[in-house]
């Protein structure tokens, strides 16, 4: 879209012609913006790179400013109807997304060796490589304990179940558009609206920040009113 809107080679691309592009495309979402700034940053870096270009344009193209979503989890009903429609396997998937805050990704590489059963706690390996430990409930320990020794979600060859599967198959029994993801805003939100302690949902969650936490917790109107009514 971008070369036929420049009507114009590469080489003949100025910075006045991009800026004069990207502000007729207001009809786009800010993702889309984004995206498409994105996509013209990489394409003029890889065409500097390889001598396409004489000068490097990148720099002008303008940041484009994505508004933050709010925080949207899965609500009781949407819970029970999944709990209701999920098979067992799945049904164990749902649990450890929303009663322990586990990734899809986690979620597939849950092992029985990284369940301590004194302790009540799991050993999750989380993004980058990164590890942290995530107390559980004595029946979720029991239903991990159940799957028998290995992969909690073998894919039968030797191996786990790749991120991608179980988060369709989540995502399969939640009622509308409702991705694997709104189970962990539910348990961040439920962490926090139990122990109104963020650091600790961080903690739990494996956020490197708390920001990124509270962009996980929403409050509900009753608390923002007795936040009020306390000050």
């Amino acid at each position: 879209m971008a070369a036929r809107g420049l009507g114009c080679p590469p080489a003949e691309v100025t910075a006045e012609k991009l800026l004069d592009w990207l502000g007729r495309q207001q009809h786009l979402s800010p993702e889309g913006r984004h995206s498409y700034r994105s996509t013209l940053a990489g394409f003029l870096s890889w065409a500097y790179r390889y001598g396409r270009i004489p000068v490097y344009l990148g720099d002008a193209l303008p940041r484009v400013r994505v508004p933050e979503a709010p925080p949207r989890p899965a609500n009781d009903d949407a819970w029970q109807t999944a709990l209701e429609k999920a098979d067992r396997r799945t049904k164990l998937m749902l649990r450890l997304a929303a009663e322990a805050g586990l990734r899809h990704a986690e979620i597939a590489q849950v092992h029985s060796s990284h369940l301590d059963t004194a302790s009540g706690q799991l050993l999750v390996h989380g993004k980058g490589g990164k590890q942290r430990v995530v107390p559980i409930s004595d029946h979720l320990a029991y239903l991990v304990r159940e799957c028998g020794d290995g992969w909690v979600f073998s894919n039968g060859f030797g191996g786990h179940l790749s991120a991608g599967h179980v988060g369709r198959l989540i995502a399969g029994v939640l009622p509308g558009d409702l991705a694997a993801h709104t189970l962990r805003h539910r348990y961040a939100t439920r962490a926090y609206r139990g122990s109104h302690n963020l650091r600790a949902v961080q903690k739990l969650l494996g956020h490197s920040s708390v920001l990124s936490t509270e962009r996980y917790t929403m409050v509900a109107d009753d608390e923002v009113r007795a936040a009020a009514a306390h000050a």
